[in-house]
């Protein structure tokens, strides 16, 4: 578990307390610690999809925003103020 986590990368954020806490939730899950306990823990360290987007992590390429398309050939609309 803990190779397929070091992999991952979320953990190249950890903190040496983040790194203390994962080593408890192996320890625990070893254990047999209750299953919502462990989904919890990994959810807190950014370790499962949910998890990852709880923490807004990013992974993979940067999508640029989305330029206005260019319409050739349309007129555009204008305000006209009021007649008089």
């Amino acid at each position: 578990m803990w190779d397929a986590w070091r992999q991952d990368a979320v953990t190249s954020q950890w903190s040496a307390s983040d790194i203390a806490y994962a080593r408890d939730t192996i320890e625990r899950f070893e254990r047999n610690a209750p299953a919502n306990e462990l989904r919890l823990r990994m959810d807190g360290l950014g370790l499962s999809p949910k998890g990852k987007r709880d923490l807004r992590w990013r992974t993979g390429t940067v999508v640029p925003k989305a330029q206005k398309p260019k319409l050739a050939g349309v007129r555009r609309l204008r305000a006209i103020g009021p007649a008089g």
